[in-house]
C-alpha cells in the first residue's frame, strides 16, 4: 500500500523541481507517493495528507502578506508538519541572520535597514565607501532585486534603492570577493550529515543560483567544516528534517551566509546516498 505525504511547491513548479523529481521517485519506489500542492491554491487545513513537507514555494517572496497570511492560518495539529511551521516562520524572513550574529556566527559584515528608512540606508552604505557591498530584501529568495555595488554604483542610481528602501526592509552586506570562486552548501537530514556542492557563479557575476546562470558540481568538506555546520544548526531549535547550511572560506574561516530550513534546492543529482539519507530522516522524525 502506497503512503502519501503533501509536498509543498508553487503553480509554476507544480510537477516538481528536477530535484525534488529524483527524490520523488526514490521515494515512490519505497512505497512512498509525494503529491504536489500549490500553497496559493491550498488552505493548509485542506490538505488530507498527515505528514505535510515544504519543498519549492518558490515565489512566495512575490507573496509577502498573502504567504504569511497562509502560515499563519494554520491547520490540523495533527499533522506531521517539516520543516515546522514555527521553524518556517523563523526562517523565511532573513532576520535570523542578525539572530545568529548575535549568538556569535561568524558572517560577512552586514546592517539591517527598516522599510522607509533612507537615512539609515545612506548611513549603512557609507560603511562600504572603500570596498564593494550586496544590497537585498530582508524578505526575498533566488537573489531577487540583489545588487552588487561600491559607493559610486549605488549613489548614480540612488533613485532606484530608495524606491526599493520604501517598500521593503532591506540588508547592505559586504562583499567578500571569494565567493566568486564559489559558495558551499553542505545538506543535513534529521541534524546528520549528507552532502555538499560548491556552487559557482556565471563568469562577471556573484549569484550562485542556476536562474543566474551557476553551476554546480560535488564538494567534500573536511570534518571541522561539517562540525561548523552542526554547530551552527544546534543553534536552531525544532525538528529539521532537513537544513542546508550555505557559506563561503576565507582565511581558513566560514562565513555564513544563509542556513535554509523551509525550501530549499537539496542536490540529490549526484549525491550518493542522498535520497537515502533523506528516507531515513523522514522515518525517524515520523
Amino acid at each position: 500500500m502506497t503512503n502519501k505525504i503533501a509536498f509543498i511547491t508553487c503553480d509554476s513548479l507544480i510537477n516538481l523541481t528536477e530535484d525534488d523529481q529524483i527524490l520523488r521517485n526514490y521515494l515512490l519506489k519505497s512505497g512512498i507517493e509525494p503529491v504536489p500542492y500549490d500553497w496559493r491554491k491550498t488552505p493548509l487545513h485542506s490538505i488530507q495528507e498527515k505528514t505535510v513537507i515544504f519543498r519549492s514555494p518558490w515565489d512566495y517572496y512575490n507573496y509577502e502578506e498573502e504567504f504569511t497570511n497562509w502560515l499563519n492560518a494554520g491547520f490540523d495539529t495533527k499533522k506531521l508538519v517539516l520543516n515546522p511551521l514555527e521553524v518556517v516562520k523563523n526562517n523565511f524572513n532573513k532576520i535570523y541572520l542578525f539572530e545568529l550574529r548575535d549568538k556569535g556566527v561568524l558572517q560577512p559584515k552586514m546592517s539591517l535597514i527598516k522599510k522607509g528608512d533612507r537615512l539609515g540606508l545612506i548611513e549603512a552604505v557609507k560603511l562600504f565607501e572603500s570596498s564593494e557591498f550586496v544590497i537585498k530584501p530582508l524578505f526575498s529568495a533566488g537573489a531577487f532585486e540583489t545588487y552588487r555595488l561600491d559607493s559610486e554604483k549605488f549613489d548614480s542610481g540612488i533613485d532606484k534603492f530608495f524606491e526599493l528602501c520604501d517598500n521593503k526592509s532591506l540588508i547592505v552586506q559586504e562583499f567578500m570577493p571569494v565567493i566568486t570562486g564559489g559558495e558551499i552548501s553542505m545538506v543535513f537530514f534529521n541534524r546528520k550529515y549528507s552532502h555538499s556542492v560548491l556552487k559557482i557563479p556565471a563568469k562577471n557575476d556573484f549569484r550562485v543560483q542556476l536562474n543566474h546562470g551557476g553551476t554546480f558540481e560535488p564538494y567534500f568538506p573536511g570534518d571541522s567544516l561539517i562540525k561548523t555546520g552542526n554547530d551552527i544548526l544546534a543553534l536552531i531549535s525544532g525538528s529539521l528534517l532537513y537544513a542546508r547550511v550555505d557559506g563561503i572560506v576565507s582565511d581558513n574561516n566560514f562565513y555564513l551566509l544563509e542556513v535554509e530550513l523551509f525550501e530549499p534546492m537539496l542536490y540529490f543529482e549526484g549525491a550518493e546516498n542522498s535520497c537515502f539519507n533523506f528516507k531515513i530522516a523522514l522515518d525517524e522524525l515520523s
